[in-house]
């Protein structure tokens, strides 16, 4: 496979085998820490929902074992992130420009702030 170089990165994986993989391998994951963070809340009558819905999310582990560029674990956290943003404020975020999305480096905005609200 011919890996996209940048000045910034090494890209070797494709933007749609990345999403495939986080939607067939992370989404799940995400939905059950989703359920079992709902669940924390209705036991524990001391904190909201939305806390430990987060408190879950922030709490699913990704190894990327193969450790390359990065990318499919900056996706990840980019979902994990916009996840996260949903249960806290309630509204739905759009990811930004990315490996995953095939945009070019220069409209990525940084690692700190990969999730931004709509």
């Amino acid at each position: 496979m011919m890996c996209l170089v940048t000045e910034a990165t090494t890209d070797c994986l494709p933007p749609a085998l990345v999403d495939c993989l986080l939607d067939s391998a992370l989404e799940p994951v995400l939905d059950a820490a989703v359920q079992r963070g709902g669940q924390a809340s209705r036991n524990q009558k001391n904190s909201g929902a939305a806390t430990e819905v987060a408190r879950a999310l922030l709490a699913v582990t990704v190894c990327d074992p193969a450790c390359g560029s990065g990318s499919l674990l900056v996706a990840a956290a980019d979902r994990i992130a916009r996840r996260v943003a949903e249960a806290r404020g309630g509204r739905r975020c759009k990811p930004l420009p990315g490996p995953a999305s095939g945009k070019s480096d220069e409209t990525r905005a940084p690692a700190s702030g990969r999730a931004r609200l709509q």
